[in-house]
């Protein structure tokens, strides 16, 4: 009998709550999901809009994280993305 790996994951989401008080989550929010490559995790503000998004890669151990903020007609004013890349980049709306 040999044994063989599944290639195929459970995907699992998680809602409504958060496990890091650096991430804001809201009833009927999507806080996380877990895939066989790692984990993306989501921050909202009051309004539901996406503030931070954070994406962990199992393969190098990194988390690349992507911070926006909003101005009052829900356009993109600026954003960071930040991980293992030797500079930060940075773009506005």
């Amino acid at each position: 009998m040999s044994s063989t790996q599944n290639e195929f994951a459970a995907i699992t989401y998680v809602y409504d709550t958060s496990d890091d008080p650096n991430y804001t989550v809201f009833k009927g929010q999507l806080y996380k999901v877990t895939d066989l490559q790692g984990w993306q995790r989501s921050s909202y503000d009051v309004r539901g809009r996406v503030t931070k998004t954070g994406r962990f890669l199992s393969v190098n151990a990194m988390e690349y994280v992507t911070q926006t903020t909003y101005d009052d007609a829900d356009r993109v004013h600026k954003g960071v993305i930040k991980g293992s890349v030797p500079h930060n980049d940075e773009f506005s709306g």
